[in-house]
């Protein structure tokens, strides 16, 4: 099975985020990787470095518990 090429459709509107913003670094892309097994969400800055690597489940599950606690503070 031939691997498609996703570069070919790159976003005009990212392409333009990117060449607006003054420092690269305080962009924040977020990729995210539907697999089989684990969904990962990654956060990296416009340069490419990874900030931060999680499952999704992981991060569904701290998501919650944030809702949660700002619901019993509330």
């Amino acid at each position: 099975m031939k691997k498609r090429n996703i570069f070919q459709n790159q976003s005009q509107e990212i392409l333009t985020l990117f060449e607006m913003a003054k420092d690269r670094s305080k962009v924040m892309c977020i990729p995210m990787d539907y697999a089989k097994k684990d969904h990962m969400v990654m956060f990296c800055n416009g340069n490419g470095k990874i900030l931060l690597l999680w499952t999704l489940a992981l991060l569904i599950s701290l998501v919650a518990i944030a809702r949660i606690y700002d619901h019993l503070e509330n």
